[in-house]
């Protein structure tokens, strides 16, 4: 008797144990390229990854030269270590870039949106398909397609869409947005391509010419609204940044006028000084 209740107890501590890892199991590893290492939460040292290795809040994976690996969580979310690239599971909303680039593609958030954040800035997002850069003067957020919402550490915001970019500075202060490089969304198709994301929007275009939509989908005419309030934004940012340009030349040019203005009144000071004292002394003195 004593023995088999010790084997129950023994199944029972065994099965609360795998279901609580299983519970806390939020992504596991994918595509395992080069040198690959995993620092699970509470142990001191790293060790190498394994393909689908369950990964569970406060666990970090980075990579080395020439490596690659992808995080992919289970609900679709997918992010895509570049080589040199260091990602912390913060929890089943997020992650801590901490160090290189990563490209990812989350799905539709429902409730509070996701996030990826850096020491500069968070990305907030509720279903896209972006890359955030880290290094030590910046972070950077591209977005490929969809609408992100950058916030730096004053929680000043600015929303980016699908072919813009915006950077962090090193002191966390957001800077003007801009549109993105060729080689950046070159970067962003290819990572689409790799999950077959190209491929599945190709096929809601040809849905969308069936139903005469002029070959547009939904989604599409939302980031062609969303890209064009971008640059009526950018617009008017530079037609700010112009009249302030502006203003501080003409007040160069009066502060020049008025120093001019000063030093006309000092030379006319001193010749009439130097005409009294020639009277004062008299002829022949």
């Amino acid at each position: 008797m004593k023995l088999g209740r010790l084997i129950a107890m023994g199944l029972v501590a065994w099965l609360c144990a795998s279901s609580t890892a299983f519970a806390a199991s939020l992504a596991r590893l994918i595509e395992l390229k080069g040198e690959v290492s995993v620092l699970t939460q509470g142990d001191a040292d790293w060790h190498p990854a394994r393909e689908a290795e369950e990964l569970s809040a406060g666990d970090a994976v980075k990579t080395g030269a020439r490596s690659e690996v992808t995080v992919a969580r289970h609900d679709g979310t997918t992010v895509a270590l570049l080589p040199f690239a260091q990602l912390l599971i913060e929890d089943e909303r997020g992650f801590l870039l901490q160090a290189g680039r990563v490209w990812s593609h989350f799905t539709k958030a429902l409730g509070a949106p996701f996030f990826i954040r850096t020491p500069h800035a968070t990305a907030l997002i509720r279903g896209t398909t972006l890359g955030v850069a880290f290094e030590e003067e910046r972070s950077r957020v591209t977005v490929y397609e969809g609408l992100v919402e950058v916030r730096d550490r004053a929680e000043r915001s600015q929303d980016v869409a699908g072919g813009f970019r915006v950077d962090v500075d090193r002191m966390g202060r957001l800077q003007r947005l801009e549109r993105a490089e060729s080689r950046e969304l070159d970067e962003g198709r290819t990572f689409r391509l790799r999950r077959g994301l190209e491929r599945a929007e190709s096929r809601g275009v040809e849905r969308a010419l069936v139903t005469g939509r002029g070959g547009r989908t939904m989604r599409e005419d939302r980031q062609i609204a969303g890209a064009q309030r971008d640059l009526r934004r950018l617009g008017r940012q530079e037609r700010q940044e112009l009249r302030q340009q502006r203003m501080d030349k003409v007040e160069r040019r009066l502060e020049d006028a008025a120093q001019r203005v000063r030093q006309d009144q000092e030379d006319r000071r001193e010749r009439r000084a130097e005409k009294l004292l020639e009277k004062l002394r008299g002829p022949g003195r």
